[in-house]
């Protein structure tokens, strides 16, 4: 499930001290923090980056990413409820600045569905599972390794709503 965002770019890096360069630097910070599997502290780079973004009105975009990227370090550091409602945040963003079935539209679902499965709401996080995955059989074929994350994230959700009907 591990991927971050790399934002995009509506701004000129002109000067080195600018909001741009800070929450640029922050998120990068983060990025590498969480690679290294330092999750506590990638969250509160994620979490100064958001605070040191422009205002989410004028970059939505931006903010989708931050969200998306702290949304993953709060589900790493076991705040899972925190995760969801970030993620739900970051989906917004993003539903503001793409198409409903785009490719980044669809990692986002796809995230949110595993945090909705770690929250225990599993038929949430099916339904929201099989719309990433329609979005990106759309995008780039049933056949495109963008599909191989949620396929098995899928099969694992089968499992765990196969054991729930079970009993």
């Amino acid at each position: 499930m591990s991927h971050f965002d790399t934002p995009p770019d509506p701004f000129a890096l002109n000067a080195s001290d600018s909001p741009d360069a800070r929450w640029r630097g922050y998120n990068e910070f983060g990025v590498m923090l969480a690679t290294d599997g330092h999750w506590v502290d990638a969250r509160q780079a994620f979490a100064d980056a958001l605070e040191a973004a422009p205002a989410f009105a004028e970059v939505p975009a931006v903010h989708a990413v931050l969200l998306s990227n702290f949304a993953q370090a709060c589900f790493y550091t076991g705040d899972v409820d925190e995760a969801v409602r970030t993620a739900r945040r970051s989906l917004s963003a993003r539903l503001l600045c793409a198409d409903e079935h785009d490719a980044p539209m669809a990692r986002s679902r796809s995230d949110l569905a595993v945090y909705l499965a770690a929250s225990g709401a599993l038929d949430e996080a099916q339904a929201t599972l099989h719309h990433a995955m329609y979005s990106l059989t759309n995008t780039f074929g049933g056949e495109h390794e963008h599909l191989a994350v949620p396929r098995e994230n899928a099969a694992r959700l089968a499992q765990v709503l196969a054991a729930r009907d079970a009993s």
